[in-house]
């Protein structure tokens, strides 16, 4: 039996968005959390007693800051050369050639793979073979598969790829390829970097894999995070299990305030809401948690006007669950007022959703923040809202979220006309 440790996209020293301070918010530092799950993850490795240990790629999150982040990541890989374990690496778009200039050398049995064309190292004493390749640079848009040689006889081989496939949401198209194009080469098992989401490719059997990154980085990187131990027999029979190495987990809490009448009320239901995040905790992790309200309410006008007390509010109840084990990293409104469903109002409706309807149907949503109107909005906020605090959250909005606003916008336009 083969041991391999899959893991991808570590982004050292990555800074984590939105975890700002405030009182009797957590000591822990979010600066050191792509470290210490770099750390569990070979802590695992030795634990498991693997053979091999593979990184798909984006092990820095481009040039590095000082030499320490790249003096951390040798020490961690000499851990495992010093048991024996070897460790096979590719370059992913954020630590490419053209992006790195400055490097250390490896250890030995540490393997870079080369960035000119697919490389193949043998190891011999485990029956087995991984091919890949590295990037020259960030933005790779051919498919490097087709230059991958076909698998090996007699030996047990292994694909190590930094790709999209056909295409992953949030993810840039690079090296583009098919499942189809991977199960072509014969290979046993595809370890891929590059989408942060675990996943096992539909329609491949287990053998295409991304391992997602090894600890969420903001709050579209919800849930946990880790690498993957993957099993190979003899014969070529394959089992993976999943292992989680996040220090921090990133979690949306969503609380619906609907026909709510009283802030109390609201209160209430984010309490609750944090009691079912406390029930899920695992021991040793923290929590970092967005509230989102949403739906109609008559308390939607002293929501907005109160959001700061509404935010610090949050904050005591999740420390009261918690303490120091949960960060809540803000409390956003995707409320609206509470009207009587009357004819005029329905037609009214039927109206706002045909215009957003054209609106997303004429912009993509970075479009639609661009346009004109838009801007308009977010100059307005500008004067009610702390600036820097305003960039940071705009560029967060997520698509629903800026489907929201266009709606309140043009909801506050038609009335006017």
């Amino acid at each position: 039996m083969t041991r391999i440790l899959h893991a991808a996209d570590l982004h050292l020293d990555s800074r984590l968005r939105g975890l700002q301070f405030y009182p009797g918010a957590p000591a822990y530092n979010p600066a050191q959390s792509t470290r210490d799950a770099m750390a569990r993850m070979v802590d695992m490795a030795l634990e498991r007693e693997v053979d091999l240990v593979l990184i798909a790629g984006d092990i820095y999150e481009g040039d590095w800051p000082d030499w320490d982040t790249g003096l951390f990541f040798l020490h961690q890989v000499s851990r495992l050369t010093r048991e024996g374990i070897p460790v096979v690496c590719i370059r992913g778009n954020h630590d490419a050639a053209n992006r790195i200039t400055r490097d250390l050398t490896p250890p030995e049995k540490c393997f870079i793979l080369r960035d000119d064309k697919p490389d193949s190292i043998r190891f011999p004493e485990l029956n087995v073979v991984v091919h890949g390749q590295s990037y020259a640079k960030q933005r790779t848009e051919q498919n490097l598969t087709a230059r991958y040689p076909d698998a090996e006889k007699g030996m047990i081989n292994i694909g190590l790829l930094h790709t999209a496939l056909t295409g992953r949401e949030g993810h840039e198209p690079y090296a583009p390829c098919t499942p189809d194009d991977l199960l072509e080469k014969g290979y046993h098992y595809w370890a891929l970097g590059h989408v942060h989401q675990y996943e096992v490719v539909d329609g491949t059997d287990g053998r295409v894999v991304f391992a997602g990154n090894t600890q969420g980085r903001h709050i579209r990187e919800t849930g946990p995070r880790g690498v993957v131990l993957v099993e190979i027999d003899s014969n070529g029979n394959l089992h993976h299990q999943r292992l989680h190495t996040h220090t921090i987990r990133w979690e949306l809490l969503r609380v619906s305030v609907s026909q709510v009448k009283h802030f109390d009320d609201v209160l209430d239901r984010v309490d609750r809401g944090l009691a079912d995040l406390a029930a899920g905790a695992v021991s040793g992790e923290l929590l970092a948690a967005r509230i989102v309200l949403e739906g109609p309410t008559e308390l939607d006008s002293r929501l907005r006007r109160d959001q700061s007390q509404l935010r610090a509010e949050a904050r005591g109840l999740a420390s009261q669950r918690l303490g120091e084990r949960i960060w809540i990293e803000d409390v956003r409104l995707q409320t609206r007022p509470l009207r009587q469903r009357t004819e005029q109002v329905r037609i009214w409706d039927e109206l706002l959703d045909d215009v957003i309807k054209e609106v997303t149907r004429k912009r993509s949503i970075p479009e639609l923040l661009a346009c004109d109107e838009i801007a308009a909005l977010r100059s307005g906020l500008r004067r009610v809202m702390d600036r820097d605090r305003l960039e940071q959250w705009w560029d967060e909005l997520t698509s629903d979220e800026a489907l929201h606003f266009a709606r309140a916008y043009l909801e506050a336009v038609l009335r006017d006309a």
